[in-house]
């Protein structure tokens, strides 16, 4: 009788486990000017905890891989332009109007962050819209709780109490 009502407990506690594994809590959009903040049920989370949120939704998760890919090509150009254009503009202020300043440099470096600002706004776009994609599968894959059925009935050792989950 022991053995029963340990496996009995075992079992529904598991299922209580599994439950409260399971997230339904939709990923929040909070637009700022330093950019967007993304949160689940109140709580920030970083791309990184998106990404695993997303790894089981396939349409989503390969328009968030998109959109990080164009956010961290943005990154790359953007910080390689500025680069470009600080050195040029602190040789300029040291040394006087043209002493030493490779004007060209300073051109290719704009023109560099010139060509951030459109692959920043695609990056933006697919991550928020991998997010309606992920948001809107939540409603369609409503996670019902299984209720466990118990009865009566013949099991390999005679007669005994049966849960099918």
């Amino acid at each position: 009788m022991k053995n029963f009502v340990f496996v009995f407990i075992l079992i529904l506690s598991t299922t209580q486990l599994a439950h409260a594994q399971y997230n339904k809590d939709k990923i929040e959009v909070q637009q700022g000017f330093g950019g967007n903040k993304y949160s689940v049920g109140g709580k920030g989370i970083s791309m990184k905890q998106m990404g695993t949120l997303m790894q089981y939704d396939e349409p989503a998760y390969a328009q968030f891989k998109s959109g990080r890919a164009h956010s961290t090509a943005a990154t790359v150009l953007g910080a390689t332009g500025g680069v470009l254009i600080g050195i040029n503009v602190g040789v300029a202020l040291a040394n006087g109007s043209n002493g030493g300043v490779k004007w060209g440099m300073a051109i290719v470096g704009g023109v560099l962050v010139l060509i951030t600002i459109p692959i920043s706004i695609t990056g933006t776009k697919r991550i928020n819209n991998a997010i309606e994609i992920y948001n809107a599968n939540l409603t369609l894959q409503s996670y019902q709780r299984p209720k466990p059925e118990f009865r009566i009935g013949f099991t390999g050792s005679g007669i005994g109490l049966i849960i099918k989950i």
